[in-house]
């Protein structure tokens, strides 16, 4: 398993949500072999970055520890948000605490691939931080919470925004080119009692894509 985690900073409102117009979405359907719906499915991807230098100085862990320094004693919350969405995915601090240094641990075990936003709120003062999550190893990846599921028509959509296609991420330490999530994903698709299907697609933005699955049984 590797888990890849990166951080770099964003302004509080450089995060459009999906109420605004996306340029495009990515469509699919998901069949069993007689070309019935299935409904129910998990859809996860993989993705890569444009150099992998930066992925380099990620962590290697399904857990990262989340610091954080408060100058007063404050209420403070902390939450993971996803990406273009802002879903959010956890809520690591509800609570007032004491001026000074604090910090938490983000199990990341059953979050699936993509792009987070980890916001921290005390009082009036808010800092969001940019992560991205990357599980290589399928058999783990499909066990984690999926990005959507399929209707019971089979079907699903994903905005392209929430793959952050044109956003900087820029590592620690000597890393400072900034690289950005590749065009070209792997779609991973995956419901219990049939073997799991992949397909590699590459999305230009300019143009939705219509995509169908079909799964098996083993």
């Amino acid at each position: 398993m590797l888990v890849v985690l990166m951080m770099s900073g964003c302004k509080k409102n450089d995060n459009p949500i999906s109420t605004e117009q996306p340029s495009q979405y990515l469509y699919g359907q998901v069949l069993d072999s007689h070309g019935s719906p299935l409904e129910g499915c998990g859809i996860h991807y993989i993705y890569t970055m444009t150099t992998s230098s930066l992925a380099k100085t990620g962590t290697t862990s399904s857990t990262t520890q989340i610091q954080f320094t408060i100058p007063t004693r404050s209420k403070v919350t902390l939450k993971i948000f996803r990406w273009y969405t802002r879903d959010t995915i956890a809520t690591l601090v509800d609570d007032t605490l004491d001026a000074g240094e604090h910090a938490v641990t983000f199990d990341a075990s059953k979050v699936t691939n993509g792009i987070y936003i980890y916001q921290l709120k005390a009082d009036t003062l808010i800092q969001e931080i940019r992560m991205c999550l990357m599980v290589d190893d399928i058999s783990f990846l499909v066990n984690t919470t999926p990005l959507v599921t399929t209707s019971s028509s089979g079907s699903f959509k994903i905005p392209y925004g929430v793959f952050g296609f044109d956003l900087p991420f820029v590592g620690p330490g000597s890393v400072l080119d900034s690289v950005y999530v590749s065009h070209t994903i792997e779609i991973v698709v995956y419901k219990p009692g049939y073997s799991t299907a992949t397909k590699t697609i590459t999305i230009d933005e300019a143009n939705g894509i219509n995509e169908i699955f079909t799964l098996t049984k083993p």
